[in-house]
C-alpha cells in the first residue's frame, strides 16, 4: 500500500486494486503516516525513501 500512496494512487483506485473498501485503505494510510511520525504523504514518502522502504 506505500508503494501505491507514494505513486499518487487515488484511495479509491487503491481500494479496487486491494479488494478493499476505501475507509480501510483511509484507516492504512493514517496508520502508515502515524507510525512514520510524517504529517503529510510528501513528507510520508521522502521519510520512507530515507529508511529503504521503497
Amino acid at each position: 500500500m506505500l508503494k501505491l500512496i507514494a505513486n499518487g494512487t487515488t484511495t479509491p483506485h487503491i481500494a479496487e486494486l486491494l479488494f478493499l473498501s476505501k475507509f480501510t485503505v483511509e484507516n492504512h494510510r493514517k496508520n502508515i503516516l502515524q507510525k512514520l511520525k510524517a504529517k503529510n504523504v510528501a513528507e510520508l514518502i521522502s521519510i520512507a525513501n530515507q529508511q529503504g522502504l521503497l
